[in-house]
């Protein structure tokens, strides 16, 4: 980014980077803890650690597995719509560079998405989210 189109280079980073992709993951979080493990198993995590949650867990619930996602997919499906090109000044990035900045921005999700097929496909999808195997400290 230190060389004569650097700033481009940068703009079209700073453009795509934090954008739909960080939303996205967010949701996905949401999901797997409060959808596929389960929001019981997270708050027995909880407790093994000698946490007392108390009455607010019924908030945690409420939040976790309905407003939070909600809002979330509220901002992502937005933040998509109100996407527009990328420019500098009055310079407007080819077609080509908008595709390579939107895989960029979702360049953060391929790892997570892999390695959540990867577990699921090869323990299944109940072992994948067990916790029996965990050993204690």
């Amino acid at each position: 980014m230190c060389m004569n189109g650097g700033m481009f280079v940068f703009e079209l980073f700073n453009w795509y980077s934090a954008s739909w992709s960080i939303l996205a993951l967010a949701v996905l979080e949401f999901l797997v803890i409060a959808w596929f493990l389960g929001l019981d198993k997270y708050f027995a995590n909880i407790r093994e650690m000698k946490v007392n949650v108390g009455f607010t867990k019924y908030y945690f619930q409420i939040t976790w597995k309905i407003v939070s996602p909600l809002l979330m997919i509220v901002l992502c499906v937005l933040t998509i719509w109100q996407m527009a090109p990328c420019s500098y000044k009055d310079y407007v990035f080819p077609n080509y560079i908008q595709i390579l900045g939107l895989a960029i921005s979702g360049l953060p999700m391929v790892p997570v998405v892999l390695m959540f097929a990867y577990y699921v496909c090869t323990l299944g999808f109940q072992q994948a989210f067990s916790t029996k195997n965990w050993k204690k400290a």
